[in-house]
């Protein structure tokens, strides 16, 4: 399984253990904790024991991360945890490929100086700002650029460049 698609798995079970016991973990769950579990189907039950005995098997350091990264998304405004659910189950619907290219979309951007994405930044506000016909050619272009081979594409590269 994808390292991403882990931590976030095990981000959801820290968030589903702290939302349905109040604690990440408890010795002594209180009744209401218990009533809770109580409640869930036995596939939800299976799904988190599943979920639990892989947060085992992480190694310290990577728990810590996605310690890390839940304490983030608790301090999140709701409005903003609401939009990170509903981008987790969007991801989720996702088909494998679909996955996978996005994953290496992030990466692509993770990867990227401050003032490239700076860059796209300011173009994406561009686009937003622009009329509907020149946003349609915008995206017509941005189309065959990603039609061309990357040969052409390396070519018209060392073009502009000589040109500025």
């Amino acid at each position: 399984m994808n390292n991403k698609i882990l931590q976030v798995s095990l981000l959801s079970i820290l968030a589903v253990s702290f939302l349905m016991f109040g604690t990440v973990r408890a010795d002594e769950p209180s009744s209401a904790a218990k009533a809770k579990w109580n409640a869930l189907s036995p596939e939800q039950k299976e799904s988190l024991r599943e979920r639990y005995k892989k947060w085992k098997k992480l190694d310290p350091e990577k728990k810590s991360k996605v310690k890390e990264r839940f304490e983030h998304f608790k301090a999140l405004p709701a409005n903003e945890q609401i939009n990170v659910r509903r981008n987790w189950h969007r991801f989720k619907q996702l088909t494998p490929e679909e996955r996978e290219a996005l994953k290496q979309k992030f990466n692509r951007w993770q990867n990227l100086s401050k003032e490239e994405k700076q860059s796209i930044k300011e173009k994406k506000r561009h686009l937003k700002e622009s009329s509907p016909e020149q946003k349609k050619k915008i995206m017509e272009r941005q189309k065959k650029w990603q039609n061309l081979p990357e040969e052409r594409k390396q070519q018209l590269r060392q073009k502009f460049k000589e040109h500025k």
